[in-house]
């Protein structure tokens, strides 16, 4: 199971000693920053955690997984 919104908010507003509120204003400043800038096209990175880039992925043919019919998927 991943990590969830609300454990990082806990986490923030346990090690920074503010009110859970202010600690989901920090985490919402935080994460609209870096898809603002994605939405921008600019690469995001993360020292010593990752970096973060949008990738356009070409149309390909494709399977229904239930079905087994061919399918095209978008570029998207």
């Amino acid at each position: 199971m991943g990590i969830k919104k609300k454990d990082i908010v806990h986490k923030l507003a346990s090690e920074l000693d503010v009110a859970l509120g202010e600690a989901e204003n920090i985490y919402n400043v935080v994460i609209d920053e870096i898809i603002g800038k994605l939405g921008e096209g600019t690469n995001v990175k993360l020292s010593g955690f990752g970096s973060f880039q949008v990738v356009t992925r070409q149309p390909k043919l494709g399977r229904n997984p239930r079905t087994g019919d061919r399918l095209q998927i978008p570029k998207h």
